[in-house]
């Protein structure tokens, strides 16, 4: 399937930054943004323009740093591993990849799940 040429009078994109953070006059900029095509929503979401690291909530993303940083650990704590397990489960999807990676670990050091 090939995509369509950009219409760059009709494809525009444009943020809306807080210029002034300071309650109660803050003050929004409309900035335009080249226009760039990202292809799927998770390119969208790590691009420039989302600036995430993943295409996830940042709460989800934190919370596979600390998988990850447990995974690393010689002898994890029981106590953490459930404790970075419950927030997994709160902030990724069931069929998120991460799951594949981390259940087995999770199970061998007495997470529940």
């Amino acid at each position: 399937m090939r995509s369509q040429p950009i219409e760059l009078t009709l494809d525009k994109l444009f943020l809306l930054d807080l210029a002034n953070n300071h309650l109660p006059t803050n003050e929004i900029e409309l900035r335009q943004l080249p226009f760039i095509r990202q292809g799927r929503i998770d390119a969208w979401l790590t691009s420039d323009v989302f600036g995430l690291g993943q295409p996830r909530s940042i709460e989800g993303e934190e919370a596979i740093k600390a998988a990850k940083k447990l995974q690393e650990e010689d002898s994890p704590n029981s106590q953490d591993v459930q404790k970075v397990s419950d927030a997994l489960r709160k902030y990724l999807a069931e069929d998120d990849e991460f799951w594949s990676r981390w259940l087995f670990f999770a199970r061998q050091h007495g997470a529940v799940l």
